[in-house]
């Protein structure tokens, strides 16, 4: 098998960006194959023997990096905790290159102050990771699922040359709530806030943020991500939203709307593919569609009535004629 030189080793995606070392001013590749992105929800160097991985110079990098730009091929999914992403991800791998929650996107815009500095070269390297990223698999877009992080650098991914366009999934206030109040660990997750979001919170319900309830945090972030995703929406076209019940209520319907805003081919799309994918996803024994969901939100919003009407008065409060739900509502796909 022929050795390919490094600049085509670059235009390949599956050779996967996985680290960074920041103090030695190196990238960290990792020798990629489908089913590492098809069974990690986040591929890390971690996920690699020793062997598979390689250590390049950020200098090194720029100066591959030296073929005439792919045209925009990277959209976005965007989407609120619980509101399936996952399910919506194992849909469309036919017809899209997917790269779920890359670290190297968490690793470039967020740090946190005791974590080693930033390269002098950081806008270069966000440039240099971002072109890596629009690196289209045999003509089939690209979709990077994004984690929590996202709502802070939302803008920053959108700015790139290499964004073509992002769809927001969300779930309804009443809905997120539920989901977010009906376990422990949902809560505790609640809290694990940036500092951006923290500021944010602190200026709407003061600084002792200990002392707000789960379901008022779970209600400002509710508030902060949406608000966030907003911004975007100034980019005519290249922004749309989903909410995640149309996905259970009309799956056929709602599958070909988001290929349409991806530009994805919805006949890769086959019956036999859904089938499996809702096979694999089934709860208790059983097809979980949008009767079983239905259900489950149902059930924890009456184990948590008193919590989420709190929440939902804060809601209110902050957003008193549902501007932001008719805004979402407007730029659904």
């Amino acid at each position: 098998m022929p050795v390919l030189s490094l600049s085509k080793r670059l235009r390949d995606p599956y050779f996967y960006l996985a680290d960074f070392d920041f103090e030695a001013e190196m990238m960290v590749f990792a020798e990629a194959r489908p089913l590492h992105f098809a069974r990690s929800l986040r591929l890390t160097a971690a996920d690699f023997p020793f062997r598979a991985l390689r250590w390049l110079s950020f200098d090194r990098v720029y100066e591959e990096l030296n073929w005439a730009p792919e045209p925009p091929s990277i959209n976005y999914l965007f989407h609120l905790p619980f509101s399936g992403s996952t399910l919506l991800t194992r849909y469309l791998e036919p017809a899209a290159f997917m790269v779920r929650d890359p670290v190297s996107l968490h690793a470039l815009f967020l740090k946190d102050s005791n974590s080693t500095p930033f390269p002098r070269s950081i806008r270069r390297l966000r440039r240099a990771t971002l072109t890596l990223l629009n690196r289209p698999l045999h003509g089939r877009p690209t979709i990077v699922r994004t984690g929590g992080y996202y709502p802070e650098i939302a803008t920053h991914l959108a700015a790139s040359p290499t964004f073509r366009s992002a769809l927001f999934l969300y779930v309804a206030p009443e809905e997120y709530l539920a989901q977010v109040l009906k376990s422990t660990e949902r809560r505790q997750h609640a809290r694990t806030l940036s500092g951006r979001r923290r500021a944010y919170m602190a200026a709407k319900c003061g600084p002792r943020l200990s002392a707000l309830a789960d379901g008022t945090v779970a209600a400002l972030s509710w508030v902060f991500t949406v608000e966030k995703i907003l911004v975007l929406s100034t980019l005519p076209g290249r922004v749309r939203t989903l909410d995640c019940a149309r996905l259970f209520a009309d799956r056929e319907n709602t599958l070909a709307a988001v290929c349409t805003a991806f530009g994805l081919e919805s006949d890769a799309l086959s019956p036999a593919h859904v089938r499996e994918i809702e096979s694999s996803h089934a709860k208790y024994g059983e097809r979980f569609g949008a009767v079983q969901r239905a259900a489950v939100i149902r059930q924890a919003a009456a184990s948590h009535r008193t919590e989420i009407a709190a929440g939902l008065e804060v809601l209110r409060r902050i957003d008193p004629g549902n501007e932001l739900q008719a805004a979402l509502r407007r730029l659904a796909v």
